[in-house]
């Protein structure tokens, strides 16, 4: 599953379709989940489009780091620890 969908879709689409397929679900998911978590006041002041093209990045580097682990479950709790922190930083202060 890691090498399809990691690499040989985009090497079959190739980068830039592969880049329009991503953006059209991936982002819209993450545009639509930072724009509630805003409306919630559950993120912090920003924009939520962006945070979205943001996190895309994190997800996108995350999944990258865990598929080219020598110890894929060792990765997965690592990254996953720091993907958490990050995503905590995101939280609105009350």
């Amino acid at each position: 599953m890691q090498r399809i969908v990691l690499v040989e879709a985009p090497a079959v689409f190739g980068w830039q379709r592969w880049r329009e397929i991503d953006s059209q679900y991936a982002l819209g998911l993450l545009k639509s989940a930072m724009t509630g978590a805003r409306d919630e006041g559950l993120l912090i002041d920003g924009d939520p489009d962006t945070l979205a093209h943001l996190m895309l990045g994190v997800v996108s580097e995350a999944s990258q780091v865990i598929a080219g682990a020598d110890d894929v479950a060792a990765a997965r709790l690592e990254v996953g620890k720091d993907v958490d922190r990050l995503v905590d930083s995101l939280r609105a202060t009350s």
